[in-house]
């Protein structure tokens, strides 16, 4: 009960952040709304696609005087404004362990065999700016989740990219080939404001309908077990969703097109 009123209080921050890595919230406020930021989270306030205010953890009042760059900016010659339009970002900076799941067909055993890829990632976001500035750069809005899924589908592209012309004579991978895995997506999140904390995976070869699993190989840069609370989160649905994810890029543009929308997000072309 507390937190439901609590949420109304604080409504401009949206209910599923603490789910995931970024979550957005397109909005007009009143001029003299107030907005606390919790611990771990780093809000932005933008509009059409321009970063104006960064708010850390505290209450602020949306006075005329705080967001004065971003007043003058849509006064227009009016004398004096009672609401402005803002688009909120708030990037979340603690560490989220994901699972992810995913077949693909690599050469093993000289023959191309359906494998399934079982890995497990903690990582955490360390350069706020840099990741909300990356998601923008993908989508117009976003929703917890669906940043989770974005990041995920980066890490997964990396490991079937490195698996694509490997030859795998055994499932016991090595520390070796983990290590080299996880340096290949550790860059890949660098570039993008992203710490990967942890990194672990699996193979497993499908035979007669059953899975059977192999050896599980860990690398990480700190010891941090992953709790079955939050692999739980994530349901086999999601899972399909990932391994099925194609990705659709505008024909003007090149943009990633957001899955049923009838027009691309950036340029306006209609699909």
């Amino acid at each position: 009960m507390f937190n439901l009123f609590k949420n109304k209080l604080n409504y401009l921050v949206p209910s599923d952040i603490s789910k995931g890595l970024v979550s957005s919230n397109f909005v007009t406020i009143k001029i003299g709304d107030k907005i606390t930021i919790f611990d771990d989270i780093v809000c932005f306030v933008t509009y059409k696609d321009r970063f104006f205010y960064e708010f850390t953890a505290g209450t602020y009042i949306l006075s005329k005087e705080t967001l004065l760059d971003l007043y003058d900016r849509q006064r227009k010659g009016q004398k004096n404004l009672k609401k402005l339009k803002i688009d909120f970002f708030f990037v979340n900076t603690r560490a989220f362990d994901f699972p992810l799941s995913y077949a693909d067909k690599v050469i093993y055993h000289d023959r191309l065999t359906k494998l399934l890829f079982e890995a497990n990632i903690n990582l955490s976001v360390t350069d706020a700016k840099k990741f909300c500035t990356a998601i923008c750069h993908e989508v117009y809005s976003t929703t917890a989740l669906h940043s989770n899924d974005l990041v995920l589908s980066y890490i997964e592209n990396d490991i079937r990219t490195y698996f694509l012309r490997k030859r795998l004579d055994s499932l016991d991978l090595g520390n070796n080939i983990i290590c080299d895995i996880r340096d290949k997506i550790s860059k890949s999140l660098t570039k993008i404001g992203i710490s990967l904390n942890q990194f672990s995976l699996r193979i497993a070869e499908k035979s007669d309908g059953n899975v059977q699993r192999k050896k599980f190989f860990s690398s990480s840069h700190k010891n941090t077990n992953l709790t079955q609370e939050i692999e739980n989160k994530f349901d086999q649905t999601q899972k399909t969703e990932y391994t099925n994810h194609q990705e659709t890029l505008c024909p003007q543009c090149k943009s990633k097109l957001i899955k049923g929308s009838l027009y691309c997000h950036r340029c306006g072309y209609r699909r």
